[in-house]
């Protein structure tokens, strides 16, 4: 008997690509990397339009420039002439507060100096009053009538220790020192009976004398 196979002939079809499916959603952000190193610092740019620069020995704003700050944008001028000779207080020994002694440190001295010995003594005559009273136009030359319409410079005052010292080291550059005793007053106080004090022929400073000695006044201001 013969068998009856039945065969079954199965034919492969091709399977096609789907298209892509969309995008999943975005994953959560990583960490910050560290920090990279710092770069070089540029040079510094030109000043900008309208800028003046500064320099010693200019002539601004009533005075000469004696010292200027490293951009050129501020500084302090000295009166091109003394205003005479004074000793440093009014007559009366005792403290007077003055302690400040560096840059820009004399315009505050001189406010307290005036201040407590007119207080004292309304009549005297004193170093820092002598510069606080300074007034002149600005070629430095021409003094102040007092009129309103004018245009003057009398924010002056005496000098603090350190600003004495530069003053001294650009005396040259200044010019119009008078020789009392070769020593001008500064306006930071020592103690109640002594204040520093500038030696222009040795070029040292001392506190070794008393306040009622005369010593020469030259009044600054700074811009």
């Amino acid at each position: 008997m013969l068998a009856l196979v039945t065969l079954f002939i199965t034919t492969a079809q091709a399977v096609t690509t789907g298209s892509q499916g969309p995008a999943g959603p975005r994953g959560p952000q990583g960490v910050q990397g560290p920090a990279g190193p710092r770069g070089t610092q540029g040079i510094q740019g030109p000043a900008g339009i309208g800028v003046t620069i500064h320099k010693k020995g200019d002539s601004y704003q009533g005075g000469i420039i004696f010292y200027v700050s490293a951009d050129g944008q501020h500084g302090l001028i000295a009166a091109r002439a003394d205003q005479g000779s004074a000793p440093w207080n009014n007559g009366n020994f005792g403290i007077v507060g003055t302690s400040g002694d560096g840059l820009f440190a004399g315009a505050m001295n001189t406010t307290i100096e005036v201040a407590t010995q007119i207080r004292d003594a309304p009549l005297a005559n004193f170093a820092a009053l002598l510069a606080a009273n300074y007034s002149i136009h600005d070629d430095g030359i021409t003094a102040c009538s007092g009129s309103t319409t004018e245009s003057c410079y009398g924010d002056w005052y005496l000098p603090s220790k350190q600003e004495l010292k530069w003053l001294y080291q650009e005396s040259k550059v200044v010019g119009g020192f008078v020789n009392y005793n070769n020593s001008y007053w500064s306006s930071t106080e020592y103690d109640q009976n002594y204040a520093w004090y500038q030696n222009f022929n040795n070029g040292f400073q001392y506190s070794n004398v008393d306040k009622g000695n005369e010593f020469g006044v030259r009044a600054i201001r700074a811009f």
